[in-house]
C-alpha cells in the first residue's frame, strides 16, 4: 500500500511540473510579446509617417501594426501598433511616403493564437494525465489477476489433495 501512495505523490509531481512549465511558457510568451510592442496613438503614428520613420504597415480590422524604419532610434526593434480609425487618407499618405503596405485577416489568427497558448498544452497534459491513469490501472488489474490465478491455482491444488487422500 505503501509503494501505491508513492506512486500518487509522484504522478502528481510530474502533473504539477508539468502545469507549472505551460504556465511559464504562457508567462513567457506574453513577456516576450509586450517588451517587443509598444501601442502609440494615432497622432504618434501620423507624425512618424511625416518624419519617414515609418517603413512598414500592416493593416488589420481593428489595429494597425508599424514597423518603424531604421533611423528611428526611439521605437528601434520594437513593432508599434495603434487603432485602426477610417482615415481615408490614410493608403495616400502611407503611397506618398513610400511605405510598404500589407493588409491582414485577424480572425484567423486569433483562433491559432488561442489555439497554440491554451488549447494544445491542455490537451497535452491530458493525454499524459490519461496515460498515466491508463498504466496504473493495467498494473492494478495485472496484480489482480496474478492474485486471481494464483488462489486459482492453490484451490486446484488443494483440490487434488483432498482428492487423493
Amino acid at each position: 500500500m505503501g509503494e501505491k501512495i508513492k506512486k500518487i505523490i509522484k504522478i502528481r509531481y510530474i502533473l504539477a511540473i508539468l502545469i507549472l512549465v505551460c504556465v511559464f511558457f504562457i508567462a513567457f510568451n506574453y513577456a516576450k510579446d509586450t517588451a517587443a510592442t509598444k501601442e502609440i496613438t494615432y497622432n504618434e503614428f501620423i507624425n512618424l509617417l511625416e518624419k519617414n520613420q515609418v517603413s512598414k504597415v500592416v493593416i488589420e480590422n481593428e489595429n494597425l501594426i508599424i514597423t518603424p524604419s531604421e533611423n528611428n532610434e526611439e521605437y528601434k526593434g520594437k513593432t508599434l501598433f495603434t487603432a485602426n480609425i477610417n482615415d481615408r487618407n490614410l493608403i495616400s499618405k502611407l503611397k506618398e511616403a513610400n511605405v510598404k503596405l500589407e493588409w491582414k485577416n485577424t480572425k484567423d489568427n486569433l483562433i491559432n493564437i488561442i489555439s497554440f497558448s491554451w488549447i494544445i498544452p491542455l490537451v497535452i497534459i491530458f493525454f499524459i494525465w490519461k496515460y498515466i491513469k491508463l498504466k496504473k490501472e493495467n498494473k492494478y488489474l495485472l496484480a489482480q489477476i496474478k492474485e486471481l490465478t494464483e488462489k486459482k491455482d492453490n484451490n486446484i491444488i488443494n483440490d487434488e489433495k483432498s482428492e487423493n487422500q
